[in-house]
């Protein structure tokens, strides 16, 4: 993680905007850390929420994308360029982290998102490490995994 985030440009790719899309572009703003956001969903309420939050941040979303289509949402990132960090916390988790191994910088990170379920626990193969809460003292249950596998 270190590595990914002493990068002069951060390259974050999300699958799945939320309050996650504003607390962590938040944070790095606040950490004068210069970064480009690409993010993808499949949810309209979702979507529109986030642009709406997000245009008070000093960010450069340059795809910011809605796509009810489950084929093109899983595969929207993949021919952009490769990722520091890519966050999966959206729909189709499981084929969005084989797509994300195919996106992701030689030395980048990819987190997964409420790994904690069981439905997800084939997929990682022991590769994630187990980090804790998404947000700082947050208290309901759910986990972050990281990997750079």
């Amino acid at each position: 993680m270190d590595k990914a985030m002493s990068r002069d440009n951060i390259r974050v790719l999300e699958w799945g905007t939320g309050y996650s899309t504003i607390y962590y572009s938040k944070f790095l703003t606040k950490n004068n850390r210069k970064f480009t956001w690409w993010s993808v969903d499949n949810n309209e309420k979702w979507y529109l929420r986030i642009l709406k939050l997000s245009k008070d941040i000093n960010v450069g979303i340059l795809l910011f994308l809605f796509n009810p289509n489950k084929e093109e949402y899983i595969h929207a990132p993949e021919g952009l360029l490769k990722f520091d960090i890519i966050i999966i916390d959206g729909r189709y988790r499981k084929k969005c982290l084989v797509v994300a191994r195919k996106c992701l910088k030689e030395d980048g990170v990819i987190i997964l998102h409420d790994a904690n379920r069981e439905y997800y626990g084939p997929i990682t193969d022991g590769k994630f490490t187990k980090t804790g809460h998404w947000f700082y003292k947050q208290d309901w249950d759910n986990e972050t995994w990281v990997s750079n596998e």
